[in-house]
């Protein structure tokens, strides 16, 4: 027997069956069969799981583009829905005309396929059909309108006796109700047909007629709810008074021509409508549907508030609202301004005060019941008059007192005043905020005498903190809308501002005083929680971060125009004489031990810095340069006066005094105004020897002795250092300078951090920074020098410490 070979064995042991039984080789096997079946096999696999792919997202796919034909039928409504409520009415029996019209065209074609129909005993039938139908639909008309009449007079008893009667009078009720008793009535007439080729005009007829029957049913339900609905009650009453108020404004000007006004102009009123002035004379009446129209929202508003559906209510005062727009509108140039000096009948007006009357009376309703909401909406309702009333057009151009929205603003403050007395403080803050808004619409059309009103309640308001616990809340926004008020004045078009300004300040100044006297427990700092809004460094919505980016707006202005040089001129009225009163409240915050100090001193530094780099700015002239320039040097000046005791001393330096000065000096003098920079760089030298002189002024004297050298050093002038060295030596030898164990000591540390000065990568302290930022050898001689003048003694008791003086 013959042995196989190895390879005859690994042959047959590799080759697969059917390779054997074709007679081919290993890898023609695999290049034939093998490889494209394993190609088969992963595009099967891929296939499936593509399939899978697909399936799984299919139902994801499916919700997308559900929510795809949601988004595009919600757009879809959204843009159709207000055509459809304005046409929609129209566009229905526009379309059934249409179908009429059609169906009278037709009526041969019908008359032909049912006239072979109606023989004479099937016509009979029909006949007695339409008789019987036609007295049904008369009688089931009369059912139905007596059932809804019935039910509208039900609903109709809770309103005003003078809304009863027109509502109850319906024109569109009583025409569906006249419609279909005249179809009713044709149904019955239509079986007077004499013969069969009246057929199809029967029926057709009968058709139509039953379905507009109908169709007049359901608007007459649909009508019906709308009429005994209070907002659509309250949308006809605006409407009605709003058409007459533009029909007496046409009659106006057709008789313009025949009242020949315009030959009796006199200098002095050129710019009044005079024909319409003698034309509304002559008619007194024509604001009598408007006034009742006022009168039915007032008494809508005061039914509703008591039941608590302030939905109602608040369409009622809109209703007010609107109507007066209109009297605005068609009263026109009519309007005379009221004079200080003389009496000008012509500048009262009945509609007006009445108006604003009707408003008074429903705050004392809703305050007498303490309904806080109603009351919420009477003042959003008066704020809205007022700035309705901003728009009225006196005619003479010089007129900057606007008495009508005066008025209104008046009549809001004394709302607010009432509710004060009735203890609801979220009320009160709402008030203040709308007061704060008409302001806003004073400035705005250049009136700023419009602010010292709402300013001074503002302020009484937010002093009502200072007496209640429960209304601090109100001091908080009453010196927020005082932020708001004093940012808005510098951002006004008008001119004259000096008293608006100074009057507002005054305000400040008295609610911050007032608020002073409230405890401030060491961790709960009241007085700078509630005081905040106005005198804040470290929140966003302050008038210091306004402040900011008003002065960054000026600084980025290329070109001087109106805009700019009015802002910069504002500016300069609010910063005149701002230091007076910046004393009077840091000195008295320091009698308190209040740590609104803080808030006081970095706002002081925060407001010099914004004066001096908008004097700075390319846009900024020569003249008010100079004044910027002289008031931030005033202002800093205010840190001067803190007491010299030691108590005061010590509390003052807690809130980090001489680096803010430094900050000052450094900042200014950067933006190269030597003036304030000099005056900074003296109230420096001045804090350092009057608070280093006691014994817990020993960092102080070190801290503002290292801030003058950093100063000196950052110069790089040698006058400056100069006279530094000389202010040193004077101020060492007054009587009133520290001891000699302060100064040594303050010696010894100043020549230790003259020899081991680095820069540190993360310095929070900006003396030692600006220090690691200079030449240190510079910087290390004046350090010396420094240490030498304050302590002779310092060299050899640092010596007998074990420290080496630097070389």
């Amino acid at each position: 027997m013959i042995m196989p070979t190895p390879s005859q064995n690994q042959t047959r042991r590799v080759r697969p069956y059917f390779a054997r039984k074709l007679r081919i080789s290993k890898l023609a096997f695999r290049r034939l069969v093998i490889l494209p079946a394993r190609r088969m096999a992963r595009a099967s696999t891929a296939t499936y799981s593509a399939l899978r792919t697909k399936a799984a997202s299919a139902p994801q796919r499916a919700r997308l583009l559900w929510l795809q034909a949601e988004r595009h039928a919600a757009l879809l409504n959204l843009y159709i829905r207000p055509s459809i409520q304005r046409y929609g009415g129209r566009a229905t029996v526009a379309f059934l005309l249409f179908l009429i019209v059609i169906t009278a065209a037709i009526e041969p074609t019908i008359q032909a396929a049912l006239g072979p129909y109606f023989d004479m005993e099937r016509f009979s039938t029909l006949r007695n059909l339409l008789a019987t139908m036609g007295g049904a639909l008369v009688g089931a008309t009369t059912i139905g309108f007596s059932i809804v009449t019935i039910a509208l007079q039900l609903n109709f008893a809770r309103m005003p006796h003078g809304l009863f009667r027109k509502l109850s009078s319906d024109s569109r009720l009583l025409a569906a109700f006249a419609a279909t008793f005249v179809l009713a009535l044709i149904v019955s007439t239509l079986a007077l047909a004499p013969d069969a080729s009246w057929a199809a005009v029967m029926v057709t007829g009968a058709i139509w007629a039953a379905v507009l029957i109908l169709i007049l049913f359901f608007y007459a339900y649909r009508r019906a709810l709308a009429l005994i609905n209070p907002a659509v009650q309250l949308r006809l009453i605006a409407t009605d008074a709003q058409k007459d108020l533009r029909r007496w404004a046409r009659r106006a000007e057709r008789m313009a021509p025949l009242l020949n006004a315009d030959n009796r102009r006199d200098r002095s009123r050129a710019d009044h409508d005079l024909s319409r002035v003698v034309f509304f004379q002559a008619n007194p009446q024509w604001t009598s549907l408007s006034r009742k129209a006022i009168a039915y929202a007032i008494a809508f508003a005061r039914r509703y508030s008591e039941q608590g559906d302030y939905d109602v209510t608040g369409s009622a005062l809109t209703v007010i609202i609107a109507v007066n727009v209109e009297y605005v509108s068609a009263k026109g140039k009519t309007f005379f301004a009221s004079n200080p000096v003389f009496d000008v009948p012509q500048a009262r007006d009945a509609f007006i005060n009445e108006t604003l009357e009707h408003l008074r009376q429903l705050a004392q309703f809703a305050n007498a019941r303490r309904d806080e909401q109603s009351l919420r909406q009477v003042f959003a309702a008066i704020a809205g008059l007022a700035r309705t009333y901003m728009a009225i057009d006196f005619g003479r151009h010089h007129t900057d007192i606007n008495h009508h929205a005066h008025l209104a603003n008046g009549y809001l403050a004394g709302a607010v005043e009432a509710v004060l007395q009735h203890g609801m403080p979220d009320v009160v803050m709402e008030g203040m905020r709308l007061l704060g808004t008409v302001t806003q619409s004073f400035l705005a059309a250049g009136q700023p005498s419009g602010v010292v009103t709402a300013a001074d309640k503002i302020t009484a308001f937010a002093c009502a903190g200072a007496i209640k616990p429960e209304f601090r809340a109100v001091t908080l926004i009453g010196m927020e809308q005082l932020a708001r008020i004093t940012f808005d004045l510098l951002r006004t078009p008008a001119h004259d501002l000096g008293f608006a300004v100074k009057r507002v300040r005054d305000n400040v100044e008295l609610v911050v005083r007032m608020f002073l006297n409230v405890p401030d427990p060491p961790l709960s700092n009241v007085h700078s929680a509630h005081l905040a809004p106005y005198y804040s460094s470290t929140q966003l919505e302050t008038l210091g971060s306004w402040l900011t980016n008003l002065c960054n707006a000026l600084i980025s202005a290329e070109t001087s125009d109106d805009k700019t040089g009015s802002l910069i001129r504002h500016l300069r009225t609010w910063a005149e004489e701002l230091y007076r009163t910046e004393k009077t409240l840091l000195l008295l915050a320091i009698e308190k031990r209040s740590h609104f100090t803080f808030d006081m001193l970095h706002w002081i530094a925060h407001v010099t810095k914004v004066l001096v780099a908008v004097a700075k700015a390319s846009v900024t002239n020569d003249h008010d340069r100079r004044e910027l320039e002289k008031h931030a040097s005033w202002l800093i000046s205010v840190i001067s006066w803190i007491p010299g005791d030691k108590e005061s001393i010590a509390f003052v330096e807690h809130f980090s005094t001489t680096q803010l000065l430094f900050e000052v000096a450094l900042e200014t003098a950067s933006r190269q105004s030597e003036e304030v920079a000099e005056r900074a760089r003296f109230v420096l030298l001045d804090w350092t020897f009057k608070a280093g002189r006691h014994t817990t002024g020993w960092g102080t004297l070190q801290a503002g002795l290292l801030g003058l050298a950093a100063f000196a050093a950052w110069k790089d002038d040698s006058q400056l250092i100069s006279w530094l060295k000389s202010q040193i030596n004077e101020r060492l030898s007054k009587e009133d300078a520290p001891d000699l164990e302060i100064r040594n000591r303050t010696a010894r540390n100043i020549r230790r951090k003259a020899a081991f000065l680095r820069r540190e990568e993360f310095e929070f302290d900006s003396i030692d920074r600006t220090l690691g930022e200079l030449d240190r050898a510079k910087v290390r001689a004046l350090l010396n020098e420094i240490a030498d003048i304050l302590s002779a003694d310092a060299e050899s008791a640092m010596a007998g410490d074990g420290t080496a003086s630097p070389k």
